[in-house]
Order: structure tokens, then sequence, then C-alpha cells
């Protein structure tokens, strides 16, 4: 019955169960026989940082090279885009109880991300032309997780350059990137 619930809490918040807990702690809770009558209360402890895994990229990322055209190698950067708190217009279930917010995990998380870091470089450099900003978010990206490894896929291994290629954003550095290639 415990596992059915944590299972519906994850798939409902669209969550990955590993994300929220280590996978020993995910054994344990499936492993837990619960009363029928339970009842189980989850505390928002706040936001945990320094994961050192992080950044990882995950599993529905895309990678390149293209496969109708195989010259056009993407992405050009990777963002963060899992399990990010957005703003949500309607419920999650489409009834008429409003929900403010929603978590949710995707390339629309990525690239409002990736727009607001060019934005704040335009109004620091806003003489910098397009090439210039790409120059400086891409020569300046993080190959390396906070753990100073390289940045993993989802089996934990070092992830290919057709998965991060220039690497993780890393906007204080773009913008002063000491080089930039102009077009």
């Amino acid at each position: 019955m415990f596992a059915t619930l944590f299972y519906f809490f994850c798939s409902h918040f669209k969550l990955n169960p590993t994300r929220l807990f280590s996978a020993c702690t995910c054994r344990l809770i499936l492993s837990l026989e619960v009363p029928l009558h339970a009842t189980l209360t989850i505390v928002f402890q706040g936001t945990v940082i320094g994961d050192k895994s992080a950044p990882q990229v995950t599993s529905f990322s895309s990678r390149g090279p293209n496969l109708q055209s195989p010259g056009i190698l993407k992405p050009d950067i990777i963002g963060p885009g899992v399990s990010i708190l957005a703003a949500w217009p309607t419920s999650i279930d489409n009834t008429t109880t409003s929900v403010p917010f929603n978590v949710i995990s995707g390339t629309s998380m990525s690239c409002p991300h990736l727009s607001g870091i060019a934005t704040l470089l335009k109004s620091a450099h806003p003489d910098w032309s397009h090439a210039a900003f790409k120059s400086a978010i891409m020569t300046t990206a993080d190959l390396i997780n906070l753990n100073n490894e390289p940045i993993q896929d989802e089996t934990e291994l070092p992830a290919s350059l057709f998965a991060i290629r220039a690497g993780h954003v890393n906007p204080s550095k773009a913008n002063d990137p000491r080089l930039i290639y102009d077009i």
C-alpha cells in the first residue's frame, strides 16, 4: 500500500524518487509495511544545495548529431531543466482548483534559464553581437560537476560530448569570458 502511495506521489508531481531520496532510502521506504489507514506527512525542509553530482544530464535530454543532418551538432550548451519549480496557470488535473506552481522538467524549463542569462549578458554588454553572446556562453561553460569530476549522464558515467557539447552554462564566467569569438 505504501509503495503504491509513494509511486503515486512521485508520478503525480513528475518527480524521480532517487532525486528526492537516496537509492538506499527508496529501498527502505518501499520495503515498509504500513497500516492501511496510516497518514504520511512530507515536510519541506528547504532547498538542498551542494549535490556533488550536479549538474547531471538527464535521460530525456537531446543528443547529437542530428539524424537528418549529421553535420548539425546539438545541444550547443546545457542548462538547468529538471524538477524546476515554475508558474502554472491551471491545476495539474485540469479541475477548477487553481495551483499557481508546478514542478516541471524539460527543454521548456532549460530554455528560460539560458534566455535569462543571455538577457543579463545583453544588459552588461550592450555592444556585443549575437555571436559574441553565444561565444561567451559556450567558451565559459563547465565540463565538470561540483565534485570536480566530468559531468555525468543518467547512467552516472561521464556524459559524451554529444550530450553536453560545450558544457553546463556558467553565467558568472560568461559575463567576463576574457576572450570571445565574433563573426
